[in-house]
């Protein structure tokens, strides 16, 4: 059960050219010229897990300056809310990048602050992705 897997993008921004290979296996190749995202889905071989890579090339508006311009869900939770394993070897749920860099830019804004592709693409997928992992909605 403790396997290791490998997903892989590359792609080429100036040629719009895009590969995708799961275990050096190539599940995925598109060439659009001129896209700046890339949001495509890879089930394992065995069904268990859906793995969607989302990437862009820039920050939208809004983003933190610590932008995240990839995101791996894994069955519809986000890699970033994943439990992390402690220095004492217990498994943690750790504070993503969402939680430790506010809510707001500035003191007086309302407007939310986006620190990964995901939120960006599939805003609704990453706050279940975050209730599902226990992090409550803090005013945002």
């Amino acid at each position: 059960e403790d396997e290791e897997h490998e997903l892989v993008l590359s792609w080429s921004v100036r040629t719009g050219k895009r590969i995708m290979s799961y275990d050096r296996i190539m599940v995925y190749s598109i060439t659009l010229k001129g896209a700046g995202v890339v949001d495509h889905t890879v089930l394992t071989p065995d069904g268990k897990f859906s793995l969607r890579l989302l990437c862009c090339t820039e920050p939208p508006l809004g983003a933190a300056p610590n932008f995240e311009t990839s995101e791996l869900l894994i069955n519809g939770v986000s890699y970033f809310d994943l439990p992390r394993m402690g220095r004492d070897g217990a498994l943690k749920v750790a504070p993503s990048l969402r939680e430790l860099g506010g809510s707001s830019v500035g003191t007086k804004s309302k407007r939310k602050i986006i620190y990964t592709v995901g939120e960006a693409l599939c805003p609704d997928a990453i706050e279940r992705s975050r209730q599902e992992a226990g992090f409550e909605d803090e005013g945002v």
